[in-house]
């Protein structure tokens, strides 16, 4: 990807958790891990909408394209932690 390419980053929206959910699943995948441990974190790397209706969470767009999103899971009222932060493999 060239430098030139505009990058965006945008809110998630609750109809993408399918797209966010395999890319999740595929960032993951790139370090190589084992097929059994892969299918043992299937779950909590699925998003549902619930999740994105509650939690900050944004889509990384090239040319377009969503390549990555991260979220910020709320602790509290006041704090948030960084839950989520996936990169589709070949932008890693």
């Amino acid at each position: 990807m060239s430098n030139t390419q505009k990058w965006q980053i945008r809110q998630a929206l609750p109809s993408e958790v399918e797209h966010l959910s395999g890319l999740a699943f595929r960032s993951k995948s790139y370090w190589g891990y084992s097929d059994q441990f892969m299918q043992a974190c299937l779950e909590e790397l699925t998003v549902d909408e619930n999740y994105i209706e509650n939690n900050p969470t944004f889509v990384i767009e090239a040319a377009g394209n969503a390549v990555g999103f991260y979220s910020l899971g709320r602790i509290s009222a006041a704090e948030v932690e960084l839950s989520y932060l996936f990169v589709e493999p070949n932008f890693i």
